[in-house]
């Protein structure tokens, strides 16, 4: 059932505590450790009004005049002004603190619930009668209780009054109502406890409908007076289940709140008829926990008692109870227990003890990790890592050396997650240098779980172990805790492996340490040398696989020398060492082998890295890029290679890849390819290049493709019919942050960009807009995303003479501008991107003049927009925009994904 009724002082938490009469106890109800479904005799809480959130919110004190306040408050309902209501309710405050002032302040609240007053009028009225009305407040409450629809404010009214006149107006009530208002006084009589209700209850309990009978026993419950107790003794007997079932709920809570209030005799009787009855097992748990915090010794003997007994139902309560017993010869009690008991109670058992963490605990726990069954094991490794410290390493390397490999991981787990820092650390590996064999793997997971550094001379030696599980997972290890200084003898053990099947760890583990060496010099001499000092096929393989991370040029020459070695396996490794090169220093090569390559595998494999290389490179000049292209496509033999070289155009930042690929549009066999890749490039090239863009977009339109993409390519066309002569051509940088600065603050940051070529910045092509509204935005939101941050964009333009001329800008937020390494305009502001809302007066060069753009972002939006005019605002001819610069050889990034 879902009363109405609601406690005023739980609703109203800035209003002073309710007076209340001495038969109305105030305990406070603990939850059993077992779920207990009371939840039929609590007073559920649902929506209230929108103004009593205004009492959550501080108001200060009005002298306005109270009579005008509750004038205006009689008509008040959701939604309207709630000012009135905050001034009486600030009233009410100063008369807690000035009871002199309660009087008028009670009559002013009752004019409130007179009947032309709104509904919620009344509702606030009776809330704020709750915490200080008298009795001269009953007779109007009074009314309020003969109405239906009003019953459950009247309620609220009355719920913590504090004379017994409000329970003589409830019983008058209780047989005046039927059904949910009915309800409603029940559960208000059993807040206020008294014992007077008990008679008329009494029947309630047993009427027809259900509502009734489970408010009626649950108010019993709430005011267990000897009467009530005594009619729920009697309907925890009846011969309907569902009474009985409610009776033995609300004895329960009876039970509770006569043992918060040291009524131990009464709690007790209850307690011990419940347990001894066959109540359902939550019940009699809650029993159990009820008993068990009452007896003088904690619990400690009974507990005992019951894990002696045969109930095994009860012992997770008892079991539980472990962890709160006070006395400090617990653990060790209750560890005796353990042999007696179950696996799945020794589980518990032990969950409790590690709760307790005290000195005996822990030996038991420790103990366990011997136990003979697997969940026992598992259960007190999992304790140890909240009890254990370096002392129970060893007991954790004995359950290691026990279990099989698949039940390990907790285990290493638990070594992991040990307190005690470097203790714990030489712990580990003195037991790898000295402890059970069967042990090894899974503390070496664990010292690189731990990221213990110190253990790298350890895994060194062990990485030489011809037990396979036991050199891989060093191998593992060292490939996450080593430093460079460690790589002459990772590659040494490498070219020395004891246990072959290690191989792809030990591998895997000098690359890692490779990747961490900083100088390029350092790496591929390590790797030189090594291969100079070994002939063996397959140690050479490995170090020829390595010389990719080393990426420089003498690498790259080795590489090329193994590849006219007389061994066949170390040609191929040197391949695909070339395939698998970082940079486009290996273009030319891999290019050179898929021209010479006579076997069909070998040549595919080396344009496929050719093609890669060329997709993302930063190192080549752009006509070097195109040149290459060119060339692979020469090179593709069928279909299959001309759409891997297709693919890797899509990727290129210029317009010549659209040049390159527009003959394929013709081929039925590749178009799906090259359209694919048209349109790529299209959306990304269509500022920077449009007259190749649109040559491309044109073209789809005549040929036999999809709909769909003809309508694509017709849209862009479109959008770029409204570029006029806004510059669309950008390459952009980004994005930029730092860490606890707002997008304000950035403003004055420099960062890379800002310097003249810096190396460390990587430019792409910046996609034109696409909006119809307004095709001359650049958005940056949807190339970068977030918030606080920054890009920086950068074009030139070519101006055939020196010239005056009007910089126009947009931005979304701040901007700042410089026109040949010359600040230009400068505005550190949020806003919308309107163009031209920030100009200059502007001097271009004749030739090439950079322009060169640092964009903040703050929140939500984020782009720019630019055009060059007359100096009085006309269209200027006579300029070329362009993102190359022959001054800038360096290829562009890949595109932001």
């Amino acid at each position: 059932m879902k009363s109405e009724i609601r406690n005023p002082k739980s609703e109203m938490p800035e209003l002073p505590q309710p007076r209340t009469a001495d038969h109305l106890p105030r305990p406070t109800l603990r939850r059993s450790t077992f779920d207990v479904q009371r939840s039929a005799f609590r007073v559920p809480r649902s929506a209230f009004f929108p103004f009593l959130l205004a009492a959550l919110l501080p108001f200060p004190a009005l002298a306005a005049d109270l009579n005008q306040a509750v004038t205006a408050a009689m008509r008040y309902e959701s939604g309207l002004d709630v000012v009135p209501l905050r001034q009486i309710e600030q009233a009410v405050r100063d008369a807690v603190a000035n009871p002199s002032q309660r009087p008028a302040l009670e009559t002013a609240l009752i004019r409130l619930l007179a009947p032309e007053a709104t509904f919620e009028a009344r509702r606030f009225a009776c809330m704020q009668l709750a915490s200080l009305g008298s009795d001269a407040c009953l007779p109007a409450v009074s009314d309020l209780l003969k109405q239906p629809e009003t019953v459950g404010i009247a309620c609220l009214a009355l719920g913590t009054h504090p004379s017994t006149k409000a329970d003589d107006l409830l019983l008058q009530a209780l047989t005046a109502h039927h059904g949910d208002t009915r309800v409603q006084i029940i559960v208000t009589l059993g807040d206020r406890r008294g014992a007077q209700a008990v008679t008329l209850l009494g029947p309630l309990a047993r009427d027809t409908d259900r509502n009734t009978r489970e408010a009626a026993i649950g108010a019993l419950g709430k005011i267990a007076s000897p009467d009530a107790l005594a009619l729920l003794a009697t309907l925890r007997r009846d011969a309907n289940t569902e009474i009985a079932r409610l009776a033995a709920l609300a004895s329960l809570a009876a039970a509770d709140t006569a043992a918060l209030n040291h009524a131990n005799n009464i709690s007790t009787s209850i307690y011990e008829e419940l347990l001894a009855s066959d109540q359902p097992l939550y019940v009699r748990r809650a029993v159990l926990e009820g008993l068990l915090r009452m007896d003088a010794d904690g619990g400690a003997l009974r507990s005992l008692n019951v894990l002696r007994g045969t109930e095994t139902a009860l012992k997770p309560s008892a079991l539980f109870h472990v962890r709160t017993l006070r006395d400090e010869s617990a653990s060790k009690v209750f560890a005796g227990e353990l042999s007696r008991l179950s696996p799945t109670e020794r589980v518990l058992l032990i969950d409790s003890l590690a709760a307790r963490n005290d000195a005996a605990a822990r030996e038991a726990i420790v103990a366990q990790t011997q136990a003979p069954d697997e969940t026992v094991r598992q259960a007190a490794v999992v304790a140890l890592v909240q009890v254990g410290d370096a002392t129970v390493v060893p007991a954790l390397v004995a359950a290691l050396a026990k279990s099989a490999p698949s039940r390990q991981q907790p285990i290493e787990m638990a070594l992991a997650s040990l307190k005690g820092g470097a203790q714990v650390d030489q712990e580990i590996i003195r037991a790898l240098e000295t402890g059970p064999a069967a042990a090894r793997p899974g503390l070496i997971n664990a010292t690189a779980r731990r990221g213990s550094k110190s253990a790298v001379p350890a895994l060194l030696t062990l990485a030489a172990s011809a037990d396979a599980a036991t050199a891989r997972a060093a191998f593992r290890a060292l490939g996450q805790l080593a430093e460079p200084a460690s790589l002459p003898a990772m590659l040494e053990h490498l070219l020395n492996l004891k246990s072959p099947a290690a191989r792809g760890e030990a591998e895997a583990a000098a690359m890692k340490l490779l990747e961490r060496e900083p100088d390029s010099n350092r790496r591929s001499l390590a790797v030189i040398q090594a291969l100079s000092q070994t002939k063996d096929a397959e140690g050479r393989r490995s170090l020829i696989a390595l010389l990719p991370a080393c990426g420089d040029e003498p690498a790259l020459a080795t590489v090329k020398v193994e590849r006219t070695s007389a061994d066949a396996s170390l040609r191929e490794a040197a391949l695909r060492a070339l395939a698998d090169w970082p940079n486009a220093a290996a273009v030319d090569a891999l290019l050179t082998e898929a021209e010479q390559a006579t076997e069909n595998n070998e040549r595919v494999l080396a344009l496929r890295g050719a093609v890669r290389l060329l997709r993302q490179s930063i190192d080549l000049p752009l006509v070097a890029i195109k040149f290459q292209f060119q060339r692979a496509l020469t090179l593709a033999r069928n279909d299959d290679e001309t759409k891997l070289v297709l693919s890797g155009l899509a990727g290129v930042q210029h317009g010549f890849a659209l040049q390159l690929l527009a003959p394929h549009l013709d081929n039925p066999a590749v178009r799906a390819e090259a359209v694919q890749a048209a349109m790529t490039l299209s959306r990304r090239l269509c500022g920077a290049f449009p007259e190749p863009t649109k040559a491309v977009l044109q073209k789809l339109a005549s040929l036999p493709i999809e709909p769909a993409v003809k309508k694509s390519a017709a849209d862009l066309l479109e959008v770029m019919g409204h570029f006029g002569d806004f510059i669309l051509g950008w390459q952009v940088a980004g994005p930029f942050v730092e860490t606890g600065k707002s997008g304000e603050a950035l403003f004055d940051v420099v960062f890379p960009p800002e310097q003249k070529d810096s190396p460390t910045t990587t430019w792409q092509i910046m996609p034109a807009g696409r909006l119809m509204d307004r095709p001359w935005q650049l958005d940056l939101a949807s190339l970068f995303g977030g918030d606080h941050r920054v890009a920086y964009a950068r074009t030139w333009i070519l101006s055939e003479t020196a010239q005056p001329a009007r910089l126009e800008i947009g931005c979304d937020d701040g901007i700042k501008v410089w026109l040949n390494e010359q600040v230009v305009i400068s505005a550190n502001r949020s806003g919308d991107v309107v163009p031209g809302a920030e100009h200059a007066a502007i001097t271009l060069n004749e030739g090439y003049n950079e322009l060169r753009l640092k964009i903040t972002q703050w929140t939500a939006g984020w782009g720019f927009c630019a055009r060059i005019a007359k100096p009085d605002g006309a269209p200027l001819s006579g300029l070329n925009v362009t993102t190359v610069h022959p001054a800038v050889p360096r290829y562009l990034g890949s595109p932001a994904r």
